[in-house]
This record gives structure tokens, C-alpha cells and sequence, in this order.
């Protein structure tokens, strides 16, 4: 097995296949042999076949945990969340204290954009590891995502105390309290001490612009979000506050031409709906 494995990391796929398949037996409680032709087809880009291997043996053993958690898998890093849903919520169902299925259902149903069942996967998972800083921080984060910013809020400061150094979290916090105007020397605290922590992430930058604009330091956010646009072009978020930068600046023209732009690359609704509200106020 672990010459199959180093097979598949120096992309020997028939190598691999071949040691796999050679100690692959149906419903067997060792799924390694599985895992790897599965994890071959996916390293060939074949995720088609990937998919439809896992369901096979999920047809031939359909109480086999390995089985459904593969095809789950599978199905998640394929996109297609509604498949990923049903596994993960079988895997649930048959093991309800197990923490890591209850995480990856949450987070299946949050990718499906399914808020309210992410929201309550989040919570039982939370309820089975209570002191975990990443699962009360994922919660503040549909919370946040709901309007519930001042529950957002208070859950993303419990997560902090859990987890100090998570700069993602230091970083959603910093973002929320940006975006609701609320304590901007904290949220600039909050946001310098994630850069630390991942001094060349771009959501980081994004996060500071905005506190920047929040603040009327309208030059240094533009700066920023100019590099931003730059490199992401296709990100509407990092177009929508670059816009409001330059509105505030009095560059109306190029506010209009951003929003218009950022407008174009689908952004969230809650994102669109800021953007039509600023474009038929600039007129």
C-alpha cells in the first residue's frame, strides 16, 4: 500500500492502480485499497469515474461507513453538495456523536448556500465539542451572514478567547465590526495582528482597506484595493469597496465604472444589492 501511495504522489497511476487493485477486496473493512484507486482517478482529473467508483461500493455494501464517508467525499471535492448532503447525513445518522461527519455535513450544506440546516449542523457539532474556537467561529459566521451581526459578534469573541492566534477569525471579526461601523480601532487592531499571522493573504488586505474606508482613509484603502483589483479582477467584494473608496474621495466617474464592473462578475446578492443602491445613488 504505501508503494502504490508513493506510485500516485509521482503520478504512476498504473503502477498504483495496479497495487490497489491487487489488495482490493469488496465490503471490506480496510477501505485503504479503495481510498487509493478512488484518490487515482481523482489525481487523473477523472472525477466522473472517481464518483462512480465510490458509488459502486456503496451499491455493493450499502452499510459500509468507509464506503458512504469516500463517495461523500468524493462528492464534495466534485461540487456536487446535494450528493455530499445525503452521504454525509447517512454517515449522521448511523454514527450521531461522530464530530468530523457532523462538521463536513455542516460545511456540505453551507457550500449548497443552505444557511439554516449549516446553521444547525454547526450547532450540533458545537454541542459534541463545546470549547472548539473554529466551530463557534463557523456559527458567528452564518449568524453574521443572517443579520445576526450582534450574536455574530459575541460569538466570534468567545472563538477568540478558544483560539487568540486564528487569524481567521481575527480577521472575520475585524471585517464585521468594519462593516457595521462599530469599535474601527479594534477592528484595526484585530486585522494588523491577522497580517502578522498571513502577511500576503488577500482577504487580509481586503479586510484593512475596508476598516481604511470605514475610518475616511480613503488614499491608503485605494492603494490597496487598487493592487487588489489588480490581481483579482473577477472578485466583485474587493470592486464594490474599491468604488466606495473613490466615491468618498470624490471620484464619482471611477466609483460608477467600478460598481458597473463589479456588478458584471455576479457578486452575492447582499454584495448586488449594495452596489445597485450605490450606483442609483451616484446616478
Amino acid at each position: 500500500m504505501q508503494l502504490g501511495l508513493l506510485d500516485l504522489k509521482e503520478n504512476r497511476y498504473k503502477e498504483a492502480e495496479a497495487v490497489f487493485r491487487k489488495y482490493y477486496q469488496p465490503n471490506s473493512a480496510d477501505a485503504r485499497p479503495l481510498e487509493g484507486i478512488i484518490r487515482m482517478y481523482a489525481a487523473e482529473k477523472d472525477m466522473d469515474k472517481a464518483l462512480q467508483t465510490a458509488q459502486a461500493e456503496v451499491n455493493r455494501s450499502p452499510t459500509s461507513r468507509p464506503a458512504h464517508s469516500l463517495l461523500a467525499s468524493m462528492a464534495s471535492a466534485a461540487g456536487k453538495q446535494a450528493l455530499a448532503i445525503e452521504q454525509f447525513q447517512w454517515l449522521v445518522s448511523h454514527d450521531p456523536k461522530n464530530f468530523d461527519y457532523q462538521i463536513k455535513l455542516a460545511q456540505s450544506y453551507q457550500a449548497n448556500n443552505d444557511t439554516d440546516h449549516a446553521l444547525e449542523a454547526f450547532r450540533k457539532a458545537q454541542a459534541l465539542v463545546p470549547n472548539d474556537g473554529r466551530v463557534i467561529a463557523a456559527v458567528a459566521y452564518l449568524l453574521d451572514a443572517s443579520g445576526q451581526h450582534g450574536a455574530a459578534k459575541a460569538g466570534y469573541q468567545r472563538a477568540l478567547q478558544l483560539d487568540p492566534n486564528n487569524p481567521v477569525i481575527l480577521n472575520n471579526l475585524a471585517y464585521l465590526l468594519a462593516d457595521n461601523h462599530d469599535n474601527l480601532d479594534e477592528a484595526l487592531r484585530l486585522v494588523k495582528e491577522a497580517q502578522r499571522k498571513l502577511p500576503d493573504d488577500p482577504g487580509l488586505a481586503d479586510t484593512l482597506a475596508w476598516v481604511y474606508v470605514q475610518k475616511n482613509f480613503n488614499d491608503g484603502a485605494i492603494q490597496i484595493l487598487a493592487r487588489l483589483v489588480n490581481e483579482h479582477p473577477k472578485d466583485p467584494g474587493y470592486r464594490y469597496h474599491l468604488a466606495v473608496a473613490c466615491l468618498q474621495s470624490g471620484d464619482k466617474a471611477r466609483a460608477k465604472r467600478e460598481l458597473e464592473t463589479a456588478l458584471s462578475n455576479q457578486p452575492p446578492k447582499d454584495t448586488a444589492d449594495r452596489i445597485r443602491a450605490l450606483i442609483a445613488k451616484i446616478g
